[in-house]
């Protein structure tokens, strides 16, 4: 039965009711979630180690602590709130590692790899509504709802739960949400048919929330800071079921991946909007190269990752002398980008059958694999330096 179907008898807590007000972020979270679906299952990710995340679970009788609040731009306010959690909340254990890489930290890649991650965030900065001084690739939770599928996100889950955010009273609330900006201009009169319909504008400006599609949720939900009450912008994902390696691997048709990855933390919308912008075009030119020699396109999950690789090999001479000479030019590193994680799916196609955002997943039967490795040495690599690379993916760097 369809998650709209099974919740739309249930009795469930008032519309617009605000988190308690002595509430954590991290139960602030809980207790928006819990209002709405109470039977669901929430995943905080934070920082674990070897490139890892651990798992903080609660369900409707746990409590939680540790929240992972990667998005605050004072990492002073971050770790007061921390330390808040850990001392006003009963912990929890910890389940098996969500397996996403959090971002590019000391504990989720090689000190080399953050470098060259570093360097690319601050050149090549990721777009504005996601901007933060550290990039987070993962959400702050992940919520398990049974019978939950991917068109319940726009259906179901998205209006309910922006529902119950409460709109921004004055403008400075709006501009002073922690985690990047929230939203640009004055507030606008909220009509009646926008709590009905996800009118993008108008959410954003009166409440801070947005659909990230495939399957993010951003909310600017207000809990307790150290001295007063604030918002912070907040993501989340949602899944169906548990994590399962053994479905995600085994599963040959990318769209079902699609469906798989958000339980372990894998947000293709928050790497696409966190991941600087050479990174995304380097793997969108990547596919389009690869339906040039091939009728079976290899995932953008797939081309993603070859490039994370690369970045993590630090064999960016090329790239690296243009920044030295300070001609830094997008449209050229997305290409040098694109032509070291083509040598690497020609030279060592191995290595790029783990993914590099969810090392727990392998590409060995996904569809298309066994082509590229079949094609191997005669990768058409050379067609990357004249495959035009189109206007709307190069973007002036700020």
């Amino acid at each position: 039965m369809k998650l709209s179907q099974r919740f739309l008898s249930n009795t469930l807590a008032e519309a617009g009711t605000l988190p308690s007000r002595g509430t954590s972020h991290s139960e602030a979270i809980r207790q928006l979630i819990m209002s709405t679906f109470p039977t669901a299952t929430i995943s905080f990710i934070t920082t674990g180690s070897n490139g890892a995340h651990s798992a903080n679970v609660t369900d409707t009788t746990a409590s939680v602590t540790n929240a992972g609040t990667c998005a605050e731009e004072d990492e002073k306010l971050m770790e007061q709130l921390r330390m808040k959690d850990q001392e006003s909340k009963q912990s929890v254990g910890c389940s098996e590692s969500l397996g996403a890489r959090r971002g590019p930290f000391t504990d989720c890649c090689s000190p080399q790899g953050v470098a060259e991650w570093q360097r690319l965030h601050q050149l090549f900065p990721a777009e504005a509504f996601v901007n933060a001084p550290q990039p987070c690739w993962t959400p702050h939770a992940v919520v398990y709802i049974g019978g939950f599928e991917a068109p319940d996100l726009r259906r179901t889950v998205a209006p309910r739960l922006f529902e119950k955010v409460p709109a921004f009273v004055t403008d400075s609330e709006r501009e002073q949400t922690v985690g990047g900006r929230t939203a640009v201009g004055g507030r606008q009169k909220n009509p009646k048919y926008a709590t009905k319909t996800l009118h993008t504008g108008l959410l954003m400006s009166e409440k801070g929330c947005a659909l990230h599609e495939p399957d993010l949720l951003q909310l600017a939900l207000p809990h307790v800071g150290p001295s007063a009450m604030i918002r912070t912008r907040t993501y989340l994902s949602f899944a169906g079921a548990e994590p399962n390696v053994t479905a995600l691997n085994g599963a040959v048709d990318p769209m079902q991946r699609v469906a798989l990855r958000p339980a372990f933390g894998y947000s293709a919308a928050a790497l696409r909007n966190t991941l600087p912008f050479v990174v995304v075009g380097a793997s969108l030119l990547l596919r389009r190269w690869n339906a040039r020699w091939s009728s079976t396109t290899l995932s953008s999950a797939f081309w993603l990752s070859a490039v994370g690789h690369a970045v993590e090999s630090g064999r960016m001479s090329e790239a690296g002398l243009l920044v030295q000479k300070g001609g830094v030019d997008a449209n050229s590193v997305m290409r040098v980008l694109a032509m070291e994680a083509s040598s690497i799916a020609k030279n060592c196609p191995e290595d790029c059958c783990v993914n590099y955002f969810l090392p727990s997943e392998t590409f060995e039967l996904e569809r298309g694999f066994a082509e590229l490795m079949n094609v191997g040495p005669r990768l058409p690599i050379d067609d990357l330096k004249v495959l035009p690379v189109y206007p709307l993916l190069v973007r002036q760097t700020r």
